[in-house]
């Protein structure tokens, strides 16, 4: 297990990037999450030398991300980096990248196109602290639109590109996406100026039920980060129950 020298600082000035769209792949107009919070330990920065995704701890070895973010990668190129208490950022190599079997993406003239945009990451190592692995929830109320939590990192040269864990909300709505195959998905609206961008991808949708946090989404597609100020952002996300099969062929007790 590495330590990466980058200490994250506690305090931020909200005003200094929550009206402009800058390109930093993080959520935007998203809170900052404090190195305090355990949710800091339930969600990790998924960095390669091809980019960053965010990935969502389902035991202390393995992880949930979007295909997308490990099909062109191999486990060797991919680290898994999760900060402590204290802040401090951890880094795990990587045992393998399970990229689902079925998963395709193609250009077309109405955007991109994917199909079972889900992947697991195993670990070669555990963490030396303790982490916090996130449990699937269903999504069978959301029929209507229903507020979720989004979450990512992002390069954000102030913290030295190791990231920083941001919030946002979305109202989401279960039904068939045309980007999604026609095949069932989280449709997601902007609600508070917040938006998913490109380092979110891989990333939890999360639904609060009694103050628990549930898992129901994997980020997948956005037009976000470029209009920020319009009606128009949507975002697309991967129903995690509906890959729990497959998902337990790999990792039990799920």
């Amino acid at each position: 297990m590495r330590i990466l020298l980058c200490f994250f600082i506690s305090f931020f000035s909200f005003g200094s990037f929550s009206s402009v769209v800058r390109n930093y792949g993080r959520v935007e107009n998203g809170t900052p999450i404090s190195a305090q919070s355990n949710i800091n330990r339930s969600i990790a920065y998924m960095y390669s030398s091809t980019g960053l995704c965010t990935a969502t701890f389902l035991t202390t070895r393995f992880l949930l991300t979007a295909a997308h973010c490990t099909y062109k990668n191999s486990a060797a190129a991919v680290e898994i980096r999760v900060r402590d208490e204290k802040g401090t950022w951890y880094a795990a190599n990587v045992a393998r990248l399970i990229t689902h079997p079925e998963f395709r993406m193609e250009k077309t003239s109405i955007g991109t196109k994917v199909f079972k945009d889900v992947a697991l990451i195993e670990l070669a190592e555990v963490f030396p602290f303790k982490i916090y692995p996130m449990r699937i929830g269903n999504v069978s109320e959301f029929t209507n639109a229903k507020q979720v939590s989004i979450w990512g990192y992002g390069k954000s040269a102030e913290w030295n590109n190791a990231g920083t864990l941001r919030r946002g909300t979305m109202m989401a709505k279960v039904e068939a996406q045309e980007l999604f195959y026609g095949r069932t998905g989280l449709s997601m609206v902007m609600d508070k100026n917040n938006a998913l961008c490109g380092g979110d991808s891989g990333g939890p949708v999360l639904n609060a039920v009694d103050g628990f946090y549930y898992l129901v989404g994997v980020n997948s597609l956005s037009n976000g980060c470029t209009n920020t100020n319009s009606a128009d952002v949507t975002s697309k996300a991967e129903i995690a129950i509906n890959h729990r099969p497959w998902i337990r062929s790999y990792v039990t007790g799920i």
